[in-house]
């Protein structure tokens, strides 16, 4: 568990979550600025499954953002292998009933600092959709730089869009 401030905290996902996580989750809005392996509708068997599924894996972790005891989003990372071994892949979805309340850049910022201080990585990097303005601005002011465009690279909602390639450096490496 990562205590971020009076309300808000990162845990990890428990079952019970998941009817809160469904709630939140079947949101057109979340939906667009995701990959498609987020499904929309968004129902509680996904919110089970995703559960159970990130349990099991040793190549992910995933923790509940919760806020005021209730599960609102997931942060969470992919860790490479490979000669990417020391970079991990970051990805994030908060409810929109709570964006814009500085709650998503807090948790950012102290999730990634507990990978750099409890992993051996030393990248964390994360892509964004064009169009996906608040999370670019999450990103940069989490001190994430950007370091590329790639035009015409994802098919979301059949539509053809630019990615926008972010990444933080551990400060000491």
């Amino acid at each position: 568990m990562i205590k971020i401030d009076s309300n808000t905290e990162l845990r990890k996902l428990q079952i019970s979550d998941a009817e809160l996580l469904a709630k939140h989750a079947d949101n057109y809005n979340i939906w667009i600025n995701l990959a498609d392996s987020f499904p929309h509708p968004y129902l509680i068997a996904d919110a089970e499954h995703f559960i159970m599924h990130t349990r099991n894996l040793q190549s992910e972790f995933n923790l509940g953002i919760c806020y005021n005891n209730e599960c609102i989003g997931v942060i969470g990372v992919v860790f490479n292998n490979g000669i990417n071994c020391k970079t991990a892949d970051f990805g994030y979805w908060l409810s929109e009933l709570y964006w814009n309340k500085g709650i998503m850049q807090k948790s950012v910022k102290a999730f990634t600092w507990h990978i750099f201080n409890n992993y051996p990585i030393i990248r964390i990097q994360a892509s964004v959709f064009n169009f996906n303005k608040a999370s670019a601005k999450v990103l940069t002011n989490c001190g994430f730089n950007l370091e590329g465009i790639a035009k015409k690279s994802a098919l979301k909602n059949n539509v053809i869009v630019d990615e926008f390639k972010f990444a933080l450096i551990k400060p000491d490496a």
